[in-house]
């Protein structure tokens, strides 16, 4: 297949005694693949007694952003104001992929919906403010991530309420 913008740049140099060029690649998410990039390099030298030519070929590997693995749900309990709060630890030790965390949220049985995205990756807890009547509502909750490439890991697993709270 062809390869999508952003290109890969290089400079031409001419010159004598020794010279020297640069390569530069700002790859994007769609260039990461499991197979290498192929690079030819040619260096010509016109100059006497005779020229010469020198190709060097080179392997290039992007790979592919890691997905974010799952959080691990420790527990649900209730600040001092009465608000549930999330209790999980972070599973990925490469936070610089991570773009935001999903918060999937079910009251009483009602189906999943993502309830909420966080985007401060360093916070090990989640407030949920508008989980109101939480001594006789079950509100059941699972987390995942997503890379900055936007593309979603696993689901944590659930935790609920009224198993944890009363």
């Amino acid at each position: 297949g062809s390869i999508t913008p952003p290109y890969a740049t290089t400079t031409s140099v001419t010159g004598q005694g020794t010279v020297s060029s640069s390569f530069c690649w700002y790859t994007s998410c769609s260039h990461g693949r499991t197979l290498p990039y192929l690079a030819s390099f040619i260096a010509q030298d016109d100059g006497c007694p005779q020229s010469s030519t020198t190709t060097d070929n080179l392997k290039i590997f992007v790979l592919p952003m890691p997905k974010v693995p799952p959080p691990l749900l420790v527990c649900m309990d209730l600040d001092t104001s009465g608000i549930i709060r999330l209790n999980y630890a972070d599973t990925f030790s490469y936070k610089k992929y991570i773009d935001r965390y999903e918060v999937y949220r079910s009251a009483s049985g009602s189906p999943f919906v993502l309830y909420d995205n966080i985007y401060n990756v360093n916070l090990n807890n989640y407030f949920d403010n508008n989980a109101l009547y939480n001594d006789t509502t079950n509100y059941c909750y699972f987390i995942r991530g997503v890379n900055k490439c936007g593309e979603a890991g696993l689901f944590s697993d659930t935790i609920c309420s009224l198993n944890q709270l009363t």
